[in-house]
Protein backbone atom coordinates (compact mmCIF):
# COMPACT_ATOMS: atom_id res chain seq x y z
CA UNK A 1 0.00 0.00 0.00
CA UNK A 2 1.32 3.41 -0.87
CA UNK A 3 1.47 6.35 1.45
CA UNK A 4 -0.88 9.27 0.72
CA UNK A 5 2.00 11.36 -0.64
CA UNK A 6 3.05 8.92 -3.35
CA UNK A 7 -0.59 8.42 -4.31
CA UNK A 8 -1.03 12.19 -4.66
CA UNK A 9 2.07 12.43 -6.88
CA UNK A 10 0.80 9.56 -9.07
CA UNK A 11 -2.68 11.09 -9.26
CA UNK A 12 -1.32 14.48 -10.30
CA UNK A 13 1.04 13.11 -12.98
CA UNK A 14 -1.70 10.83 -14.34
CA UNK A 15 -4.08 13.80 -14.54
CA UNK A 16 -1.54 15.87 -16.49
CA UNK A 17 -0.88 12.99 -18.91
CA UNK A 18 -4.62 12.46 -19.48
CA UNK A 19 -5.05 16.16 -20.24
CA UNK A 20 -2.63 15.81 -23.19
CA UNK A 21 -5.45 14.32 -25.26
CA UNK A 22 -3.41 11.40 -26.61
CA UNK A 23 -6.31 8.94 -26.19
CA UNK A 24 -4.29 6.71 -23.89
CA UNK A 25 -5.25 4.82 -20.74
CA UNK A 26 -3.23 5.89 -17.69
CA UNK A 27 -2.91 3.45 -14.78
CA UNK A 28 -1.07 3.57 -11.48
CA UNK A 29 1.17 0.94 -9.88
CA UNK A 30 0.49 -2.10 -12.10
CA UNK A 31 0.40 -2.46 -15.88
CA UNK A 32 -2.83 -4.23 -16.90
CA UNK A 33 -2.82 -6.79 -19.72
CA UNK A 34 -5.11 -4.53 -21.80
CA UNK A 35 -5.38 -2.11 -23.53
CA UNK A 36 -2.42 -2.35 -25.90
CA UNK A 37 -1.66 1.37 -25.61
CA UNK A 38 -1.20 2.17 -21.94
CA UNK A 39 0.82 4.38 -19.59
CA UNK A 40 1.81 3.33 -16.08
CA UNK A 41 2.73 5.89 -13.41
CA UNK A 42 4.54 4.78 -10.24
CA UNK A 43 6.03 7.01 -7.52
CA UNK A 44 8.23 6.11 -4.57
CA UNK A 45 9.50 8.31 -1.76
CA UNK A 46 13.25 8.83 -1.67
CA UNK A 47 14.61 9.04 1.81
CA UNK A 48 18.12 10.12 2.63
CA UNK A 49 20.10 8.10 5.20
CA UNK A 50 18.43 10.23 7.88
CA UNK A 51 14.63 9.89 7.88
CA UNK A 52 13.25 13.22 6.73
CA UNK A 53 9.64 12.08 6.32
CA UNK A 54 8.46 14.94 8.53
CA UNK A 55 9.87 17.58 6.18
CA UNK A 56 7.46 19.59 4.03
CA UNK A 57 9.69 19.38 0.95
CA UNK A 58 10.31 15.80 -0.12
CA UNK A 59 11.96 14.02 -3.03
CA UNK A 60 10.29 11.22 -4.98
CA UNK A 61 11.33 8.84 -7.72
CA UNK A 62 8.76 8.64 -10.51
CA UNK A 63 8.58 6.14 -13.34
CA UNK A 64 6.40 6.61 -16.40
CA UNK A 65 6.23 3.37 -18.34
CA UNK A 66 4.69 3.43 -21.82
CA UNK A 67 3.38 0.48 -23.81
CA UNK A 68 2.32 0.78 -27.45
CA UNK A 69 1.84 -1.75 -30.26
CA UNK A 70 3.88 0.61 -32.46
CA UNK A 71 6.96 2.45 -31.15
CA UNK A 72 6.49 3.31 -27.49
CA UNK A 73 9.21 5.95 -27.67
CA UNK A 74 6.99 8.16 -29.87
CA UNK A 75 4.32 8.47 -27.19
CA UNK A 76 6.88 8.46 -24.37
CA UNK A 77 8.74 11.39 -25.91
CA UNK A 78 5.52 13.41 -26.17
CA UNK A 79 4.75 12.65 -22.53
CA UNK A 80 8.31 13.51 -21.50
CA UNK A 81 8.21 16.90 -23.21
CA UNK A 82 4.81 17.65 -21.69
CA UNK A 83 5.83 16.63 -18.15
CA UNK A 84 9.20 18.37 -18.14
CA UNK A 85 7.82 21.62 -19.58
CA UNK A 86 4.62 21.60 -17.50
CA UNK A 87 4.51 24.62 -15.14
CA UNK A 88 4.13 22.56 -11.95
CA UNK A 89 4.81 25.39 -9.52
CA UNK A 90 2.18 27.59 -11.20
CA UNK A 91 -0.63 25.16 -10.40
CA UNK A 92 -2.22 24.09 -7.10
CA UNK A 93 -0.25 20.87 -7.04
CA UNK A 94 2.02 19.20 -4.51
CA UNK A 95 4.67 18.96 -7.27
CA UNK A 96 7.19 21.81 -7.38
CA UNK A 97 9.40 20.33 -10.08
CA UNK A 98 9.84 17.22 -12.20
CA UNK A 99 13.23 16.44 -13.77
CA UNK A 100 14.13 13.66 -16.20
CA UNK A 101 16.81 11.27 -14.91
CA UNK A 102 17.03 8.27 -17.24
CA UNK A 103 15.33 6.17 -19.88
CA UNK A 104 15.17 2.38 -20.07
CA UNK A 105 14.14 0.50 -23.17
CA UNK A 106 12.16 -2.51 -21.92
CA UNK A 107 11.66 -4.07 -25.35
CA UNK A 108 8.65 -5.99 -26.65
CA UNK A 109 6.34 -7.99 -24.38
CA UNK A 110 4.83 -11.43 -25.10
CA UNK A 111 2.12 -9.73 -27.20
CA UNK A 112 4.70 -7.87 -29.33
CA UNK A 113 3.93 -4.49 -27.74
CA UNK A 114 6.85 -2.11 -27.34
CA UNK A 115 7.65 -0.78 -23.84
CA UNK A 116 9.90 1.95 -22.52
CA UNK A 117 10.31 3.60 -19.10
CA UNK A 118 11.25 7.19 -18.33
CA UNK A 119 12.49 7.94 -14.80
CA UNK A 120 12.18 11.31 -13.07
CA UNK A 121 12.98 13.05 -9.83
CA UNK A 122 10.02 14.88 -8.32
CA UNK A 123 10.34 17.58 -5.68
CA UNK A 124 7.06 18.04 -3.83
CA UNK A 125 5.66 20.10 -1.00
CA UNK A 126 3.63 17.60 0.98
CA UNK A 127 1.72 20.34 2.81
CA UNK A 128 -0.19 20.91 -0.47
CA UNK A 129 -1.64 17.41 -0.53
CA UNK A 130 -5.37 17.39 0.11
Amino acid sequence: MSEPTTKAIEDEVARVIREMGENVVVKKRFMPPEPDRCVLVTARARYKPVDRSGDAIRTFALQVRVRDPKLAIDLADKIDVHLTLYPWAAHPSPIDSLTWESTGDIGRDANDRDEIAYNYEVIANVTRIH
